[in-house]
This record gives C-alpha cells, sequence and structure tokens, in this order.
C-alpha cells in the first residue's frame, strides 16, 4: 500500500527544495504543492470512507514510541481545513509579499508539514514533537515578516506557546509513566485513561487544559493572540486563527474522550469558554482597529467552539469538529480581506475606512458575507454550527447557553455596525493598489467551501460519525 500518509508529510520538502533552487517560482511552487496537498487528502479521506480509520507505523525509538500516522473521525476534519486555508494562503502570499518570497515560502511550506505531522499523529510524544517545532517556525515567520511591531508581538506569543508547551510535555510524561502499559499511543490513552489514578487524572486535566487554554485561544490566556493575529503577514494571520488555534481544540477532544475526570468538570470549563466567548465579542466592540477587532471576534468564536466540546454529547462533539472548520475558513477569508484592505485603502483603522463597497465591490461584498456566514446565515457553515453548538449546549448545561447565545448576538450586532459606517456610507478614498487574480482566487475557494460545506453538512459529518 502507498504511504499516503508519509507522502502528506513529506511532500512540503520538495516544495522547499524546488523553491530553494528556482526562487522566483517560490509563490507558485508552494501554491501547486498545497494543490497536491488537497489531492492527497482526498485520497486519504477516499480510503477512510471505503475502509475505515488506516494508520502507518514506522520506527522511531524502540521500546518506546513508533512514528505512528493515522487518519480517524477525530482529526479528518482538522486535517482537511489545514490544507485547504494552507492553500489559500499559498495563493494570497504573491499579492501581499514582494521580497524574500522563496524564504517565507518556504518556511510556510515547513509549517504545514508540522501541523499535518501534529494533527496525524497517533502517538502523544511524536504531536508534541510536531507542536513544538511548528510553535519555532511561526515565531519566527511573525519575527521577520511581521509588521512594525512584531518583535513585541512575536516574543509574545513564543512566551506564551512554550510555556503551552511545557506544560502539555509534562502532562504526557505523567500519562506515559501512569498507564498501566507505559506507552505514548492516543488509542491507548483513549482506552486505558480510566485506569490513571483519579488524583493523577486532576493533576494532567490541569496541566493540559491550562495548555490548550492557551493555544485556542481563550479568556485569560488570550493575550498574546490580539497582538499576533495583527501583526502577522496575511497568511500568518490566517494559519495562526485558522489553524493553530486548533490545535488547543484537537486535544480538548483527546482528553475529554480519554480522562473521565475531564467529563467531571465539564460544566466548569464549558463556563470558562461561554465567559471567553461572551468576552471576546465586549472586548472588539471597543477596538478602532479591524485585525484587533477580529482577532477578539476570533477568541469570540473559539470561545463558542470550546464550550461545545464541553458538552460531552454527540451533538455538541459534533458541532465542535465541524464548528473549527466552519471558523477556519470564515476567520481566514475576513483577515485576508482586511489585509486586502490595508493593502488597497492604505488603512485598517475603523474610522478612516469610508465607503469601501462602492470602491471595491469585490472586498466590500466578500466582507459582507464573511459577516453573515459568521453570525450564522443559514446555508453556511456558520449557521450548523450555532444550531448544533446550541442543541449540544442545552442537553448538557440548559441555561448556561445563554452566554454563547448572547455572543454570538453581539457579534451579529457589532459587525454589521461596523460594516454600515466603514463601508456603506462615507466620502471615496484614494486606492492604492489592486487585487491579483490569485488572491481573487483564494477568495472563491473560501466562498465555495463556506457554502457547499454549509449546504452540505453531511459531507463532514458523516466523516465524524460517533465518537
Amino acid at each position: 500500500m502507498i504511504p499516503i500518509l508519509l507522502i502528506m508529510l513529506l511532500l512540503p520538502f520538495a516544495g522547499i527544495l524546488l523553491a530553494g533552487i528556482i526562487d522566483k517560482w517560490a509563490n507558485y511552487i508552494a501554491s501547486l504543492i498545497g494543490l497536491l496537498e488537497i489531492v492527497l487528502f482526498i485520497y486519504a479521506a477516499h480510503i477512510y470512507m471505503s475502509s475505515g480509520p488506516f494508520s502507518e507505523s514506522f520506527y522511531f525509538i524502540p521500546g518506546v514510541a513508533n512514528f505512528e500516522l493515522i487518519v480517524n473521525n477525530l482529526n479528518i476534519v482538522f486535517l482537511f481545513l489545514t490544507t485547504i486555508v494552507f492553500f489559500a494562503s499559498y495563493l494570497s502570499n504573491g499579492f501581499f509579499i514582494k521580497e524574500e518570497r522563496s524564504s517565507y515560502n518556504m518556511l510556510n511550506m515547513l509549517a504545514q508539514s508540522t501541523v499535518l505531522g501534529m494533527f496525524l499523529s497517533g502517538n502523544l510524544l511524536i504531536l508534541y514533537l510536531f507542536w513544538d517545532v511548528s510553535i519555532i517556525l511561526f515565531f519566527f515567520i511573525l519575527f521577520h515578516f511581521g509588521g512594525l511591531d512584531r518583535r513585541y508581538a512575536s516574543i509574545k506569543f513564543a512566551l506564551y506557546s512554550l510555556f503551552s508547551g511545557s506544560l502539555l510535555l509534562i502532562g504526557i510524561i505523567m500519562i506515559y509513566f501512569y498507564l498501566p502499559m507505559h506507552s505514548f499511543e492516543i488509542s491507548y490513552l483513549m482506552s486505558h485513561g480510566y485506569q490513571i489514578p483519579i488524583n493523577l487524572q486532576l493533576a494532567i486535566f490541569i496541566l493540559l487544559m491550562i495548555s490548550f487554554l492557551i493555544k485556542i485561544p481563550s479568556f485569560p490566556l488570550h493575550s498574546w493572540a490580539p497582538d499576533a493575529y495583527s501583526e502577522a503577514t496575511p497568511g500568518g494571520a490566517m494559519l495562526l486563527a485558522g489553524v493553530v488555534s486548533k490545535f488547543g481544540i484537537y486535544g480538548m477532544l483527546i482528553l475529554f474522550l480519554s480522562l473521565p475526570i475531564a467529563r467531571s468538570y465539564s460544566f466548569e470549563v464549558a463556563s470558562i469558554f461561554a465567559i471567553s466567548a461572551l468576552y471576546g465579542s465586549i472586548v472588539a466592540l471597543s477596538q478602532k482597529n479591524i485585525k484587533r477587532m477580529l482577532a477578539y471576534l476570533s477568541i469570540s468564536e473559539m470561545g463558542i467552539i470550546g464550550f461545545a466540546v464541553s458538552t460531552f454529547n454527540v451533538i455538541g462533539i459534533s458541532g465542535a469538529i465541524f464548528g473549527s472548520l466552519s471558523h477556519a475558513l470564515i476567520i481566514s477569508l475576513l483577515f485576508m480581506l482586511v489585509f486586502l484592505i490595508e493593502k488597497v485603502f492604505g488603512t485598517s483603522m475603523l474610522n478612516r475606512l469610508n465607503n469601501v463597497i462602492v470602491q471595491y465591490p469585490l472586498i466590500g461584498y466578500s466582507f459582507l458575507f464573511g459577516i453573515l456566514a459568521t453570525i450564522g446565515l443559514p446555508l453556511t457553515t456558520g449557521f450548523i454550527t450555532d444550531l448544533l453548538v446550541l442543541i449540544g449546549g442545552d442537553k448538557s448545561f440548559g441555561l448556561l447557553i445563554l452566554l454563547p447565545a448572547a455572543a454570538i448576538i453581539l457579534n451579529a450586532a457589532y459587525l454589521l455596525w461596523t460594516y454600515e459606517r466603514s463601508f456603506l456610507v462615507g466620502e471615496n478614498m484614494e486606492i492604492y493598489d489592486f487585487v491579483d487574480e490569485n488572491a481573487k482566487a483564494a477568495i472563491a475557494l473560501l466562498v465555495l467551501f463556506i457554502i457547499i460545506i454549509g449546504v452540505m453538512p453531511s459531507i463532514l459529518l458523516n466523516m465524524v460519525g460517533t465518537l
């Protein structure tokens, strides 16, 4: 059998080699690699739908850990969102990145390999290695290619991320030593995690939840995110908000499916995420920069997804996984459009934007679509997410769903208000540049998937099945 998962993992290295040799074609090479990763994912998904979960295993540390790659109902949606968002970011890079294109695209392709490796890992030790290496790569992408305050934002991102990674490593080592048979295998943890002594389960749960709260990011451990998202490159913001934030959600799913103690504290965890969702919405209201407004919108939406994981019922978990894809597509679209606005109109300050929809209808209408999808427009992924999350939340927590519901309503109010005053009225502005065809293709790709998956949610929900 062709080692399709290993090929997915190693393919970006072929792109890195080619981009290093043919510098001027780096953008096209990265886009080709992104497209091929989508093709490989489709093939892997076909195998999964035909034959069920499958894995590939290679020797790594004999007697301790194998290098195991898996595809199952827990990670397949995360693999999908990774391939789509990376491809969209590659398409837009040529318009935004004018210098050191080769280095930038090489770093991005290497980052894609590490992110795919993290989600594909069937082994906690391998998962941690990819988790940590991805942090280093995104630090360099932000530090070298980011905005004016990139150094402050990148150092803050690194400190929070390294702290998160350290807690994760301690938790993984504790899991290894206190499982009946010492093992890093995720499948073994999920089937035997209940045998870890209850007091140690609690310690592991606290360590890992703090790690995941940082990565998601969730209030009160979120402060790195607004700086990192707004100072990153356009592609970097798409990847940090759309993909890297899902590391924490994926980790939470494994944690809740493995340790009974996690389910015992589900209400407390749900309360944290419900407060985070509402907090993100309230703080977004006061932002003067549209990039920071989107950063807090993302924190709010991730709070809603984290709340869904905490429900630990079939509908809520399905909503969390579906919502992860929905958030990845929509927030990537919105961040791309905001950076386009900044490049085309010369500003991202809300009080300086005027009449965008008249001067650049593509940006104006695409941004309106992104807003409507975020707040749950029927036939978009946002509607299915809100429906599943609220039903699942009501089944597990009752009136606690009022907090994420209030966040959804508040998001709708301030997003539409912001759109009305910055996109629909005012004097025409001087346009500095125009969007190229590749950036338009990236917009079309994200919009298309938001609609297709929203119209036919069964495509993904059938893959998830019953966890």
